[in-house]
């Protein structure tokens, strides 16, 4: 790139914002140094969470590569893309691109189907990255010997609010974790020790306070590694949800 053999530069200009992965982590300083911005998600660095302003601006980061893996995925349902591509074909690969994104483009659904929703979840998420976590700050005042005490309850038995579909997306802006929730509580469905019949779905609340819940779930990159969310609701208002950590 530094050469510009295929020009590549030529397709760039200054402070253009290239979006990419970690895997490009060791190109940063190299790619400043020619004029471009990088955008890349958040690294923990022995962290066990990231800060709300780093995990915000990860999610913007995640959020655009989103449509990136889609087009990609869309690209690779045909098996030749799929696979490990020989180096004897690869001056067809450009030819065989062009046909592939053809069929898409005329068969298939475009990636963002609304384009006009994706700018206001655009323009919500720019909102929102400066927000602080109010909740995060809460739960910091209690430690050491003001830790809050938690008990373990049925979901099923909780005043925790009811929340639509839409209420989720307004939270998530997307649909992405909807999709992933089925997989999450099943993970975490347990046979209920009052009732041979029935399952349960177990919860921590906080005995100090009655707007606090905070469940368990598995790390999705590692079996042997929990996380904590805890959520502060409100069932008076019409988003019962005002925080989560």
């Amino acid at each position: 790139m530094l050469n510009n053999e295929q020009e590549v530069l030529s397709w760039l200009r200054d402070n253009d914002v290239l979006v990419l992965d970690r895997g490009f982590r060791d190109t940063v300083n190299t790619l400043n140094r020619v004029g471009l911005q990088v955008a890349m998600p958040g690294f923990l660095h022995n962290k066990k969470q990231l800060p709300a302003d780093e995990a915000n601006r990860t999610r913007f980061v995640t959020k655009n590569r989103w449509v990136i893996e889609t087009v990609n995925g869309k690209i690779k349902q045909w098996k030749f893309m799929a696979q490990i591509i020989q180096n004897s074909t690869i001056r067809f690969i450009s030819d065989y691109l062009d046909i592939i994104c053809a069929l898409i483009n005329k068969y298939q659904c475009p990636a963002v189907k609304d384009i006009e929703n994706g700018r206001e979840i655009a323009m919500k998420m720019r909102e929102m990255l400066t927000t602080e976590n109010r909740l995060q700050e809460r739960l910091a005042k209690h430690t050491g010997t003001t830790s809050l005490h938690w008990s373990k309850h049925n979901a099923a038995n909780c005043q925790f609010p009811p929340l639509t579909e839409e209420n989720i997306r307004d939270l998530t802006f997307g649909s992405y974790e909807i999709r992933m929730t089925k997989s999450y509580i099943i993970e975490r469905i347990r046979q209920s020790q009052t009732n041979e019949k029935e399952k349960e779905f177990l919860v921590k609340l906080s005995d100090e306070h009655d707007d606090l819940v905070r469940a368990q779930f598995q790390s999705r990159h590692s079996n042997n590694k929990n996380h904590i969310a805890t959520v502060q609701f409100d069932n008076h208002k019409q988003q019962p949800i005002d925080a989560w950590y």
